[in-house]
């Protein structure tokens, strides 16, 4: 009987000891850190498929770690969001947003966090912290900014491609903002309208160009030396001729000298120029590897590469390396003296 009450108080003291802990977790002082769990898809404001990273975000000067819409297990092991204090929360823009109530869990508007089974109904854009681009979503009426970090209950349209967002980082305190990619929304056709990779880098004054045309004589060969910045060029390479050519690419060339041919910015409001050099008639010391490519350019016929005059041009870009050289070779095979283009079109990352 003895060793049964025994058993029986230590039961009893280990139930109501679990039930503080059970309480602490589940309540918590306002202003104790929380320990938070990213869970994916958003609750009530996401579409099937759409993914999501955000590894954390400022609220009421508090960090969240784990995901913006970061979720803690209450007693009984159900996912809520936890925000402290009262149930309106002051963002790192200075906005305030207002937590609504909604017993059913639903989000009610362009919802971005709950407190509880509360809902958060936000107008404008949080201020994130990320280290991965965000695929965000497009509703059927309304506008994402560039630095949107926010989806709708009933968004049905997913973006192809991470949307620029406003990132604020949360070591430094500076806000800067990633131009990952670029969205406009289309009122007139209630549409998403893409930037394209190219255009989007126009306009970001990030695109150059530049040609040399030069009469080669038979047998004679001219070279453009492309020395890389600091930064990878993403390259795409034409050559044009009155005669048959044969063009190659050569990686790891040993070469010097040469004379600099001045590279044009697409953008001409930009007055940004190109980290990369392109040199013409260079001493080689070594055409370096194996060329990456050979081709030929043929003269006469209506096909892509047997035009008139003739034509040989790269419908992929290249993308060179940092701090690195490629020499781009045209012989003139033709019997005659020609007319030969050759051109770099590239941008910098």
């Amino acid at each position: 009987m003895k060793e049964h009450l025994t058993n029986f108080l230590l039961a009893l003291i280990f139930l109501a000891l679990a039930g503080i802990f059970v309480r602490v977790v589940a309540l918590g002082p306002p202003d104790a850190p929380v320990v938070m769990r990213a869970v994916a898809p958003y609750k009530g404001n996401a579409a099937d498929g759409v993914t999501t990273v955000v590894n954390s975000m400022l609220v009421g000067g508090k960090t969240y770690t784990g995901g913006a819409q970061s979720f803690r297990t209450d007693t009984e092991g159900r996912p809520i969001v936890q925000a402290f204090g009262s149930t309106t929360v002051t963002l790192l823009s200075g906005e305030t947003i207002t937590v609504v109530s909604d017993d059913a869990g639903n989000f009610l508007a362009n919802a971005n966090m709950q407190q509880g089974d509360l809902d958060v109904s936000l107008t404008n854009p949080l201020y994130v912290s990320v280290t991965t681009p965000i695929t965000v979503i497009q509703t059927d009426a309304d506008v994402f900014k560039s630095d949107a970090n926010m989806q709708y209950e009933d968004a049905d349209v997913t973006a192809a491609r991470p949307l620029p967002v406003t990132v604020y980082d949360v070591v430094t305190g500076a806000v800067t903002v990633d131009f990952a990619a670029k969205f406009v929304d289309s009122q007139e056709t209630n549409t998403l309208r893409v930037v394209l990779s190219e255009e989007s880098e126009v306009h970001d004054g990030l695109m150059f160009s530049l040609d040399r045309s030069l009469d080669v004589g038979d047998d004679v060969f001219t070279y453009l030396w492309m020395h890389v910045g600091a930064s990878p060029a993403h390259v795409a390479i034409g050559v044009w001729g009155g005669g048959q050519l044969g063009v190659s690419l050569w990686e790891t060339p040993t070469v010097s000298g040469g004379i600099v041919v001045e590279a044009h910015n697409l953008n001409r409001t930009s007055g940004t120029l190109p980290l990369s050099v392109i040199s013409h008639t260079p001493s080689i010391a070594s055409l370096g590897s194996t060329p990456l490519f050979t081709n030929t350019v043929l003269p006469g016929g209506t096909s892509n590469n047997t035009r008139i005059g003739g034509s040989a041009r790269s419908t992929l870009e290249w993308i060179f390396p940092p701090n690195s050289d490629y020499l781009l070779g045209v012989q003139n095979v033709s019997g005659n003296t020609v007319s030969v283009t050759m051109e770099l079109d590239w941008n910098e990352e």
